[in-house]
């Protein structure tokens, strides 16, 4: 799932790709290199500037599949504030 928000930083709309998730009988078989190409495809023709996401550190193969779909590790922190 993509959600949006208008960024002053990057003037314009990026996006959190939220909860890319694989069940463990499926990886391994291309199912979120297909997802990532389709994401990256269709920011194109959402005119995003930029796709943020999530990922655990202990989950290097998320991180490599990302990386090979040219995501790049942020040096900021991801903060958060439960409000309910």
């Amino acid at each position: 799932m993509l959600t949006f928000v208008f960024s002053f930083e990057y003037l314009g709309r990026i996006a959190f790709l939220d909860e890319l998730y694989v069940t463990e009988t499926a990886r391994g078989k291309g199912i979120g290199s297909k997802a990532l190409e389709f994401v990256k495809a269709e920011s194109h023709k959402l005119s995003l500037k930029l796709i943020y996401l999530e990922v655990e550190p202990h989950n290097t193969k998320a991180q490599n599949l990302y990386l090979a779909h040219g995501f790049e590790m942020h040096n900021r922190k991801l903060m958060r504030l439960k409000t309910k």
